[in-house]
């Protein structure tokens, strides 16, 4: 797109900022999306018949995306503000006047660096985790069906799940105490106003901790071991998935909804790998001392841009793949479309009673 702008007349510079603007009204639309998605997800899946250990980590999963959306959405209004006022025959000059670039400064530096930021990383280790739990659960229920009942019953499953969300907000609340904010006195046109620099506590100057917590622990903790889990289960899971569908001659209504939602687990996955690998592939490209600051801008927007598809696509996938949370979906939102009288199975839940219908042999 770059070099299709330069060749038509643009120059460099203009052409970032036009990809630039291109990337901030797709990101808002998949924001918008994303949002609706993930309430409607939550409606869904909290439906009492369709209440099951899957169920649960789903629903916490739809709150988990919807934090990692609203936060990532308040994190990077500076760079749509920066695309957006970059391209000044649409959008005016923010700094217009003194007043703005207060309530600019004081913005970024106490909700961006300090609340948001943490709260965004809280989101993502317990939506990276909860990815965790319900790839063991669907690993669980198809390559050891005997003994799902009794290592996933829907009390246990709700444990890990609030351990889940703990953890991931204790392994970040250091964040508050990283950086602190210094105010700044600055004399300008007759009036003295405060200006706040973020600071490094020593906490984080200390360089042990820094080695431990920034190389050891994060490396570990954020990418090895959950990414580690997701990718070998999930291999393992499609691997007997395909065995069972090759060698099947009766399956019940109950197993072969088991299947399906396993498969959008699959689709799921797939997703958050996809998104994730494109992610750091932004992070591998070159220091940021080779690029302009539009390009760095546009960098950075990439890196969000494929966090917050991660977290907004998982309702197209839900409705695409399992059968049950599309019909529930269209029962409670088209009234045009007459309830089934027969109860949706429920997702791993084999307490449930179904109907068997054996396929011919």
């Amino acid at each position: 797109l770059r070099d299709t702008l330069v060749n038509n007349g643009y120059d460099s510079h203009r052409s970032i900022q036009i990809i630039g603007l291109i990337v901030t009204g797709v990101t808002f639309v998949v924001i918008l999306l994303g949002l609706v998605g993930n309430i409607l997800s939550m409606v869904v899946w909290s439906r009492p018949h369709l209440k099951s250990s899957s169920s649960v980590v789903l629903t916490t999963l739809a709150v988990c995306d919807t934090l990692v959306v609203l936060s990532g959405l308040w994190q990077d209004i500076p760079l749509f503000h920066q695309s957006l006022s970059g391209y000044k025959s649409i959008y005016p000059n923010f700094y217009s006047t003194i007043e703005n670039f207060i309530y600019y400064n004081y913005y970024t530096l106490w909700t961006r660096y300090i609340v948001s930021m943490v709260i965004y990383k809280m989101a993502v280790t317990a939506s990276m985790y909860l990815t965790v739990i319900i790839t063991v659960e669907r690993y669980i229920c198809i390559c050891h069906p005997f003994r799902f009942e009794e290592w996933c019953p829907y009390s246990r499953t709700c444990k890990f799940v609030a351990l889940t969300l703990i953890f991931s907000v204790l392994y970040h609340l250091s964040g508050f105490w990283v950086l602190r904010l210094e105010e700044f006195p600055y004399f300008t046109d007759g009036k003295i106003i405060t200006l706040y620099v973020p600071e490094r506590t020593e906490l984080h100057g200390n360089p042990y901790l820094g080695l431990i917590r920034n190389f050891w622990v994060k490396s570990f903790v954020d990418y090895l071991l959950p990414l580690s889990c997701i990718i070998i289960l999930n291999i393992i899971t499609y691997i007997k998935l395909r065995r069972i569908n090759t060698k099947r001659r009766a399956i019940s209504d109950q197993q072969n909804n088991d299947n399906k939602l396993t498969k959008m687990v699959i689709y799921i996955v797939v997703e958050f790998l996809v998104c994730t690998a494109l992610r750091w592939v932004t992070y591998l490209m070159p220091s940021t001392s080779t690029y302009t600051f539009d390009q760095h801008c546009l960098l950075m927007q990439s890196r969000s841009f494929f966090n917050l598809v991660n977290s907004s696509v998982n309702f197209v996938t839900y409705f695409s793949s399992w059968p049950p949370f599309r019909r529930t979906f269209i029962q409670m939102f088209c009234c045009h479309r007459k309830r089934n009288q027969s109860t949706p199975v429920s997702p791993g839940n084999p307490n449930q009673t179904s109907n068997i219908r054996v396929s011919p042999v």
